[in-house]
């Protein structure tokens, strides 16, 4: 049985690869340069901008303004509980590569309930290095074998491995099921 449930936050938590990905490329086309692709939803806007061959620090600025902004849009929608829904399993921790601003403003305008947060800020290296996973079960005083992590790419998934969690939920906010997660938690 599981003590804790790792939640990865863009992509799982709250459906943002695609806001991302709009936000970048219309920093891009404020800055003269065509808009890319979106190949991998896990990959981070420096990772899509290295991949272009581009590395604008106003480029990122600018398209962290845009995504605030679809951020605020987005909260008036009605936004699936994930976490409400999971308060029964267990510890509740969101481990996330996102800025720690927007998860704080997820919790306060959905009011869900979290027990840890651990976002970029708070470890020295990202996904897939194990860093935020790590820090998480230390801070809850849990061992790999008493959580399951919650992801939604591949890095994140490599780094809840590496991490030494064995139980690894694949999936993202569309297809996030609660039967599933209940089902894993109970190994």
């Amino acid at each position: 049985m599981k003590k804790a449930v790792l939640f990865d936050f863009d992509g799982v938590l709250l459906d943002t690869p695609e806001l991302h990905h709009r936000a970048l490329n219309l920093a891009l086309e404020e800055c003269g340069i065509a808009p890319i692709q979106m190949i991998d939803p896990g990959e981070t806007t420096e990772q899509k901008l290295k991949r272009a061959g581009l590395g604008n620090e106003g480029v990122v600025r600018r398209k962290k303004q845009f995504y605030a902004l679809a951020l605020k849009a987005r909260f008036f929608r009605p936004i699936r509980k994930i976490l409400n829904e999971c308060a029964h399993i267990g510890q509740l921790a969101i481990v996330s590569g996102a800025e720690g601003w927007v998860i704080t403003k997820y919790l306060e305008e959905t009011g869900q309930k979290c027990d840890l947060v651990i976002d970029r800020n708070d470890v020295e290296r990202q996904k897939p290095h194990p860093d935020g996973y790590r820090a998480a079960m230390d801070i809850m005083g849990l061992n790999p074998d008493e959580v399951i992590a919650v992801e939604d790419s591949a890095d994140g998934a490599e780094a809840a491995r590496r991490a030494g969690i064995q139980e690894v939920y694949l999936c993202t906010y569309d297809t996030f099921s609660l039967q599933e997660l209940e089902r894993r938690a109970k190994k």
